[in-house]
Order: structure tokens, then C-alpha cells, then sequence
């Protein structure tokens, strides 16, 4: 049995995945055809196998909804969400890794911000951004994820306001 989500947590995890998988950044990077390969490294909201094929990925977080009454006497529902991008160091000298890791970060962020501000197929419109950074993942702490660079960014969103 399958269970489909439809919640609204669900519907805004599936709409930023949506987004990121139509990034030519993160395309590329995972070696996709097209978005639709691309979603299958977009994960939610966790990895269950972290299989080398798996890897980039993306992982979708919820961290809280809120909703507003507006003067219709309706929910206007938002919230934050976390996008943790991560994938294995490509060079082997650590800041020439940590630049293209930051890269590729960057090419996906403007490309999710950009698809945020002029797509009207009903994506999120992300209202605010923020990371702490990219970060080495500590073996120590995840043998699996040794010789990795993730970086959690935190999105908050409403629905599309175009």
C-alpha cells in the first residue's frame, strides 16, 4: 500500500523538490538527464539507504508551519523548510573541494530563488534564506558521510504569491 501525502507540509516539500530538481545547477551535478532524473536525488524528509548512488543529493526538512487569518476569514499557511545539499569531495586539495562545493551551492540557491520569483506553475515563493555555511561532515560522527560537504539552508516560504 502507498500512502500519498497531502498535507501541507507534504505539498511544499514536494513543490521544493520540484524546484530543485529544475535546476540546471543540481542537474548537472548529479549527471541527470533531465528533472525528472534529477528527483532522484531529492530526498524526504530523510536518506533511508546512503548508497553512493544516491549521492549529491538534496534532503527536505520541515522545521515549522504558521498560519495567518486573513480578512476572507481563510489560512494563509507558510512555514520554514530545510534543504540540505551534500555531496562527496571532487578535489582532492580541501579549499579547491570547499569552492566547488560552495559553487554548486550557490548555482542552486539562485536558481531556486529565480524559479521562486517568476515561475506561475504554483511553485513556493520563498520569502527569506539563510545558512550557516558549508561544512566538512565529521566522520567521527557519521563514518558513512566521511569526505563529504553539506550545507543546510533554511527557507522561508508562503504559496505562490505571482
Amino acid at each position: 500500500m502507498t500512502v500519498t501525502a497531502t498535507g501541507v507540509r507534504a505539498v511544499a516539500a514536494g513543490k521544493l523538490a520540484t524546484m530543485v530538481s529544475q535546476s540546471a545547477t543540481f542537474i548537472a551535478r548529479t549527471a541527470a538527464l533531465d528533472a525528472t532524473g534529477a528527483l532522484q536525488h531529492i530526498h524526504y524528509p530523510w536518506l533511508d539507504e546512503n548508497r553512493a548512488d544516491k549521492r549529491p543529493c538534496a534532503i527536505i526538512t520541515h522545521l515549522g508551519l504558521r498560519g495567518d487569518l486573513t480578512s476572507t476569514m481563510t489560512y494563509d499557511r507558510g512555514g520554514s523548510i530545510r534543504l540540505r545539499l551534500v555531496d562527496t569531495a571532487r578535489y582532492e586539495d580541501k579549499a579547491d573541494a570547499e569552492n566547488d562545493f560552495t559553487n554548486f551551492c550557490d548555482g542552486v540557491l539562485a536558481e531556486i530563488l529565480e524559479n521562486s520569483r517568476t515561475n506561475t506553475t504554483g511553485l513556493l515563493t520563498i520569502q527569506s534564506h539563510e545558512d550557516d555555511g558549508v561544512m566538512l561532515i565529521d566522520p567521527t560522527e557519521n563514518a558513512e558521510w566521511a569526505n563529504h560537504y553539506a550545507i543546510d539552508i533554511t527557507l522561508d516560504w508562503a504559496p505562490f504569491q505571482g
